[in-house]
């Protein structure tokens, strides 16, 4: 376009969750405001402002009191108008407060991975308020028939796209564009000065996952079990998560089960996670199912390889960088990391794994994908 391409991208969550998708929305940001076809604004839904095209949008976030309050006693139609739960009641006021800005600026694209944002703004756009094209990065595993409300669609990887039109999902565009990494910031070879700190031997082999610190859906308790299963008291285990429910209840049972040979990292800066792939051997997503986890595209960059479940979008990311298994037998993960006590074994998936990264998801191979996706919407 002539004055460049008006982008306003959206993250309720950025500024107080650390997920995915918050952290979807930081990077593609940043890349997007140094493309001179782009002027682009990151609206976020706390923190301060920490770049000049970043704007806060107040919310009821899904943390506060007044927002569980709210969610625990509201009536039961009141699911309809995004009282549902406490992550919807944060999308819907974060959408509503978002839409004077959108009303003023009216951009080309809106592009988002928060589910109920892109739906109520899409809504907006219909009825010609907005005239703005909606695009919905589908990176949180919602039903196909909610899929079918959406005009433009962003899959994560090829099999979605392939899972979702079977299905009979038919919108007017939809793209198979996955994740990218900065290959520069995550690559291998960085200090290992992060075990000392935390009191993990030079000579110990760690087994690394960084995921949510819960049962649910990551299984941090499966990968417990599986490393205390592995005879060889070299082997440590560490796990760098934001904190759930469950997370105080998973570190008395790693502690009992792998006594110091077990290391949790609660809430880690994410301005030195680096240094958390640096002081691993192995990294593992105990998770039987993914959307398409940045912190897996993060370990292959790092020269990491990865153990990961039997599953399409998983075996796609890490290419011949690691092992895929089933992770729903006991048993399974502790063998499959026992291959890679095996040095050369490491070595020659460690190098497989940062060239996986390098050649499919970096920033230079990935970006491109997102201008041209982008053009394609406004045509």
């Amino acid at each position: 376009m002539k004055n460049g391409l008006k982008i306003a991208l959206t993250s309720c969550g950025l500024g107080h969750v650390k997920r995915g998708i918050e952290t979807w929305a930081e990077d593609l940001g940043r890349e997007l405001s140094s493309c001179k076809t782009v002027k682009v604004t990151l609206y976020k839904g706390a923190g301060k402002v920490n770049v000049p095209y970043e704007v806060v949008i107040p919310c009821l976030k899904r943390t506060s009191a007044f927002n569980k309050w709210l969610v625990k006693h509201r009536p039961s139609f009141c699911w309809r108008f995004g009282l549902s739960t406490n992550y919807t009641l944060e999308e819907t006021t974060f959408a509503l407060n978002l839409l004077p800005e959108l009303f003023v600026k009216q951009y080309d694209i809106i592009h988002t991975q928060d589910p109920d944002v892109a739906f109520i703004l899409q809504h907006f756009c219909r009825w010609c308020w907005l005239k703005s094209k909606v695009i919905l990065g589908h990176g949180t595993e919602e039903g196909f028939e909610f899929l079918k409300a959406f005009d433009y669609l962003q899959h994560l990887a090829p099999y979605h796209k392939q899972e979702a039109e079977s299905a009979g999902v038919k919108s007017k565009q939809s793209f198979a564009i996955g994740n990218f990494i900065d290959t520069e910031t995550f690559q291998p070879g960085m200090p290992q000065r992060l075990r000392q700190e935390i009191g993990i031997p030079q000579d110990a082999f760690v087994v690394l996952s960084v995921a949510a610190i819960k049962k649910q859906h990551k299984r941090i308790d499966y990968l417990i079990d599986e490393v205390a299963g592995i005879r060889n008291d070299k082997v440590y285990l560490l796990v760098a998560g934001a904190k759930e429910n469950e997370t105080e209840e998973l570190i008395r049972e790693a502690e009992k089960k792998l006594g110091s040979r077990a290391v949790f990292l609660t809430n880690f800066p994410r301005s030195r996670i680096q240094e958390v792939y640096a002081a691993a051997d192995v990294f593992v997503l105990c998770s039987l199912k993914e959307m398409m986890p940045i912190a897996l595209l993060e370990a292959l960059a790092s020269g990491l390889p990865a153990i990961i479940n039997r599953y399409p979008v998983e075996e796609w990311m890490i290419g011949r960088g690691g092992d895929a298994i089933d992770m729903s037998r006991p048993g399974e993960l502790s063998l499959a990391v026992e291959k890679y006590l095996d040095l050369k074994y490491n070595n020659e998936k460690s190098q497989a794994a940062r060239e996986q990264a390098v050649r499919n998801f970096s920033k230079e191979a990935v970006l491109g994908q997102y201008l041209k996706m982008y053009e394609s919407t406004l045509r």
